[in-house]
Parts: C-alpha cells; sequence; structure tokens
C-alpha cells in the first residue's frame, strides 16, 4: 500500500470519529401481573458527556423508544427521568429528588437499552407509566377532568397508604399525590401491590386531583370529616380506578383477572360486599356502568343493582357541585336519558344504607 493510500485511510478514519450520530435506545418496564414488557412511554432521556454535562434530550415514545438530535461526541452516559413536562413528576420518595435513573456504562456511539424488571427503576417507571396513561389516554377517552401539573411523591419503601394531598399552607414545596409500592392486607401485613395495584392506585389519586380542579369546595378542609362528602369522593375515585385498570389490563391480556385472582378483574371483589361490610369505597360508579347485577348473580344478600350503561363522563357532570348522595342521583336522572333510571334510587339506597351505618364518631 502507497502513502498516499494510507494517508486517505487515516483521514477517512478521522472524518468517521468526527462524524456526528444520534444516540437512540428504549426504555422498557415489566409488568409482572401479566408476565409483559411495555415500554415506558413520555420519559425524559439525558445524554451525557463526561457523565456530568447534559448534551442532548429527548422523550421516549409510546414503545419506549427514543433518538435525540445528532451529536459529534462520541463517548456519552444517559439517564432516564420519570416525568413529562405540563403533566407531572414522578418524585423519589421526597419533594426534593426527581425519580431517576443514571447510567454508569459509558457508550461509544451505541444505543442504550434499559430494562426494568424489578427494585426501585420498576416502581418509579410503573408510577410513571401509569401518570403518563391518565394524563394521555385515560382523560380524553373517558371525558375526563385534567388534574393540574402533579408532583408524584413515589414511596418505595414505605408500607401504608397512597392519598391525595389537599393545598397545604406551607412556604415549603409539597407532593400532590402519594403513591406507595406496599400495602397492609386484613392482617396487618405489609404486601407488594402488583404492577396491576400500582397503576390502579395512582389512577386514584390523580382522579381526586381531577376531581379537585373539577370541584374544589369539595375539598374544602373545613368538611373533612364529612361522611357523605368523603363517600362521594372515595366512591367516584374507586369507580374511575375499576373501570380504567380493568379496560388498561385486558388490552395487555385478554385473560386478565388480577393480582388477587378475582375471576371478575380488579376491585370488582367490592361488587361481593354487603351493605354492612362496605366502606366509603362504594362501588355505585362501577355499577351504574356495568351490566352485573351482584343481588342475582352471586346472592340475595348483595344490593340490587339494575342500573347501567352511564359513562364516566355523565357520572362525572352529575358528580360536579355536588355535596350529597340526593344531588348525584337527581343530577343523573334528570341531565340523562337511560333506559335504566327507573332503578336509581334502588341503587343509590344501598349507598345510602352504607352511609348510615357508619360510625358517627367519625364524622362530623
Amino acid at each position: 500500500m502507497d502513502l498516499a493510500s494510507v494517508e486517505d485511510l487515516l483521514e477517512q478514519e478521522i472524518l468517521a470519529n468526527r462524524s456526528s450520530w444520534n444516540p437512540n435506545g428504549k426504555i422498557t418496564v415489566k409488568e409482572d401481573v401479566v408476565n409483559k414488557i411495555v415500554g415506558v412511554a413520555g420519559a425524559e432521556v439525558k445524554v451525557r458527556k463526561w457523565g456530568l454535562v447534559v448534551i442532548r434530550r429527548a422523550y421516549t415514545n409510546q414503545n419506549g423508544e427514543f433518538r435525540t438530535s445528532s451529536t459529534s461526541t462520541k463517548r456519552v452516559k444517559y439517564a432516564v427521568y420519570f416525568n413529562n413536562p405540563l403533566k407531572f413528576k414522578v418524585m423519589a420518595g421526597t419533594v426534593f429528588v426527581e425519580a431517576r435513573h443514571r447510567g454508569t456504562s459509558t457508550y461509544k456511539k451505541q444505543p442504550w437499552n434499559q430494562h426494568f424488571s424489578s427494585g426501585r427503576g420498576q416502581f418509579y417507571a410503573l408510577v410513571h407509566n401509569a401518570a403518563y396513561d391518565y394524563y394521555t389516554r385515560v382523560v380524553p377517552t373517558y371525558g375526563l377532568r385534567r388534574p393540574r401539573v402533579c408532583r408524584i411523591s413515589a414511596k418505595y419503601d414505605l408500607c401504608g397508604s397512597s392519598e391525595h394531598r389537599p393545598d397545604i399552607l406551607t412556604l415549603l414545596p409539597t407532593s400532590d399525590i402519594r403513591v406507595t409500592r406496599r400495602e397492609e392486607d386484613d392482617n396487618g401485613n405489609c404486601i407488594y401491590r402488583g404492577t396491576d395495584g400500582i397503576y390502579a392506585t395512582t389512577v386514584h389519586e390523580l382522579t381526586h386531583a381531577g376531581h379537585r380542579e373539577l370541584d374544589t369546595g369539595m375539598f374544602n378542609i373545613l368538611y373533612s370529616n364529612n361522611c357523605e362528602r368523603l363517600m362521594l369522593r372515595e366512591s367516584w375515585a374507586e369507580g374511575v380506578e375499576t373501570i380504567v385498570t380493568n379496560d388498561r389490563y385486558r388490552s395487555l391480556k385478554s385473560t386478565y383477572l388480577n393480582s388477587n385472582n378475582d375471576n371478575l378483574g380488579w376491585n370488582y371483589q367490592r361488587q361481593r360486599n354487603t351493605v354492612a361490610e362496605m366502606t366509603e369505597y362504594t362501588p355505585v360508579v362501577a355499577d351504574l356502568v356495568d351490566n352485573l347485577n351482584q343481588n342475582d348473580v352471586f346472592s340475595t344478600v348483595y344490593p340490587i343493582d339494575r342500573v347501567q350503561n352511564y359513562q364516566l363522563s355523565q357520572i362525572q357532570r352529575a358528580l360536579d357541585n355536588c355535596r350529597t348522595l340526593d344531588c348525584w342521583e337527581n343530577n343523573l336522572r334528570n341531565y340523562y336519558n337511560n333506559s335504566s333510571e327507573q332503578y336509581l334510587n334502588e341503587l343509590f339506597g344501598y349507598v345510602r344504607g352504607v352511609l348510615n351505618n357508619n360510625n358517627p364518631e367519625k364524622c362530623k
């Protein structure tokens, strides 16, 4: 090989090393309940030079894929942040630290394919997916009120209930929603929620946040112990959680039952409760939508439900600015024509029974 040929090869190698490329890859998470791998959608990926300086950013698509604009930097590190602008930000158990995963490996013009199958990364990715799905699919599909931009505190280690937090008068930053990975069962044992449970819990709390945007007065702190308001708030969020979670997981797996192996799907165990066994988390919203009459299917000890085919958007409109069960029922009857509306009083009758069974010491 002559000198000119060698010089040409060296020049080509130099140009190749200097040529630009597009950092890219795919972020995925395991849905253990249905044993499927899904993309982490709408998450922010940051590309770092020397592991420190962010030189490129991109957001993942529905399949978890991302591709940034071109760069001539050869060696990069990647990180994924579980947030989406103008929608939500997942925090790592505290309002001061963002939930993220920073890759430690250096990639020389290579893609980053990151999969979360366990641990904190999986939990943060699942909460992120649930929130992203709520804002981008659930709200427009079901005609629900969009929550404000929410800070979601994702509690990996905490064993306890999740919650929606109305505004607190403080100068310190606070989270709008808390989602826990573990909860206590009826025996006081701490158990993992399952991926469907994490999704359902996030949906439940975001529904509260949307309800608050619809009707701020419902969450007035002066009425925080009012049993009837509490029942309306929780029954509404419980109903959205039930319907949306079942729709989501049956789209992932047609034979989906749920992590509790209830053959009616997520949360329908509440329709197997008698009035005496029910709490403020009644199944009245699911009863307004579905065509299942638990009194016929299971046993005559269960409430009679002959109402069906209301839409979540209709139920939400009827709930707007309502503080009582009577208001909610009357609005449904007056706003819409439904072939089963003659049974509304019968259906809301069992909910009133639950309200009357509440311990008066707990409510004011």
